[in-house]
């Protein structure tokens, strides 16, 4: 062999491994990156956890012969309550008395059932308002959107 082929094989060898070294780099970049995002999507969850929490206990509260159907009308009169307070901060003052009606025919289904108490579920609703959680329509959807995400 000349002399110039062992200075190609040398290269070559080299460059290959500086091609492993760089692949091995970015997968540790990738994992590192990966588990930054997951982090985020904890902080992000966390503020749902804990509205899904109080609904949760709250729905544990309601005795009922078929409790299933009972907590998913209670769920679905949450997201529309949460739905309404969104809405009514961007209202004008019509819109706002239609809001008000709304939430007063939720109110009087909740006053219905004697183990739920409406000015409780409206004070956590709006408790659960900060810049990371912007509580809308549905909570769940949510939380098992960001799962969704995370588990990727």
């Amino acid at each position: 062999m000349e002399w110039y082929s062992w200075i190609t094989l040398f290269i070559s060898i080299v460059s290959f491994i500086f091609s492993i070294c760089a692949y091995i780099m970015s997968w540790k970049d990738k994992k590192q990156e990966k588990r930054v995002t997951n982090l985020e999507l904890d902080a992000t969850l966390r503020p749902y956890r804990k509205v899904e929490r109080k609904i949760t206990s709250i729905l544990d509260e309601i005795d009922d012969v078929s409790p299933t159907e009972e907590r998913k009308s209670y769920f679905s009169l949450f997201s529309n309550m949460s739905y309404l307070i969104e809405e009514i901060k961007d209202s004008d003052l019509e819109e706002v008395k239609q809001h008000n009606s709304d939430l007063d025919l939720i109110r009087k289904r909740m006053n219905n059932t004697k183990s739920v108490d409406f000015n409780q579920v409206m004070g956590f609703l709006s408790a659960a308002k900060d810049p990371l959680s912007n509580l809308r329509l549905d909570i769940r959807v949510k939380i098992e959107n960001i799962e969704n995400r995370k588990n990727k």
